[in-house]
Order: structure tokens, then sequence, then C-alpha cells
């Protein structure tokens, strides 16, 4: 099963139950990743998607995903133009669905926050692998690291 989920509904000002009929019965029922879902569960009951800030419209978005049952999450810019105490709790919710289990493929500009979560990290140029590691392999090559990320 594939499932897309576009980070933006074509419909704003739609209650969100249009989006997602069974988002209230996920949250009310057991199923592998209830945890994490239920983390994300008060902003499904605010009553329309615009009136969501940007981190709130994020993790609906992470929610509606999870509710697929996903194998792999792939999560392109999930913290994108959000604000810093927004993005580490976008973080915290992406670490709860690694513990849950759930392989997730993560494609980030902000190396550090995504190092703290993964087992393996990669650092593409142009479409090549520059260089690779775990967090502590890539944190022990600064030189390298400012040669490709600029920090």
């Amino acid at each position: 099963m594939t499932t897309a989920l576009s980070h933006e509904p074509s419909r704003v000002d739609a209650p969100i139950s249009d989006f997602d009929p069974y988002a209230e019965d996920a949250l009310d029922n057991p199923y592998p990743h209830y945890e994490v879902l239920r983390e994300l569960g008060p902003i499904v009951h605010l009553q329309r998607y615009g009136q969501l800030s940007g981190g709130e419209q994020q993790m609906l978005t992470i929610g509606r995903a999870l509710m697929t049952n996903p194998l792999l999450l792939i999560l392109d810019e999930a913290t994108e133009g959000l604000a810093p105490l927004i993005a580490q709790e976008i973080w915290r919710i992406i670490g709860l669905i690694r513990a849950a289990g759930i392989a997730t493929v993560l494609v980030d500009k902000n190396w550090k926050a995504v190092a703290g979560l993964t087992d393996r990290n990669l650092i593409l140029v142009k479409g090549r692998v520059v260089l690779e590691g775990t967090g502590e392999q890539m944190r022990s090559q600064p030189d390298r690291l400012a040669e490709y990320l600029g920090v």
C-alpha cells in the first residue's frame, strides 16, 4: 500500500475530518503506533486545518502518515520554516516514531538534529555520497563537515 500525503491540503478552510474521516477513531483504537499518534492527538480536535500553526500542520501530516501503519516513513525537511522550539518538538516526535520501530529516512539540512536521531548518516553533493557514518563518526570529522556543509 502506498499513501501520498500533501503537506498542504488544497482546502485550508475545510474541517480536518474532511481530510481524515477516520482520525478520531484512530486516536481511540490501539494499533502498533498508538502511543506516537496519541502524542499528536490534541491537534486533531481543532476545527479547521487553516487554523493550525505550521508546526501543528506538520504534526498532523506526520499523524496522517502514521495512521497508514507504515513500514517506512520518509520525511523531507520536516522542520523547514518552523520556529526552533516547534522544530525541537517535531524532532522529539520523530524520535518516538523511531523508538516505535518504524524505519525512518530523514532528509534535512540540520545535520546536528538528524545525526542525533539516526543510526547512519549520509551527506550528498550533487547526488553523490561524499561523507557517511554514525553521528559520532560525523562529529569526529569537523574539517570534512565544514568542507561540505560550511559549518
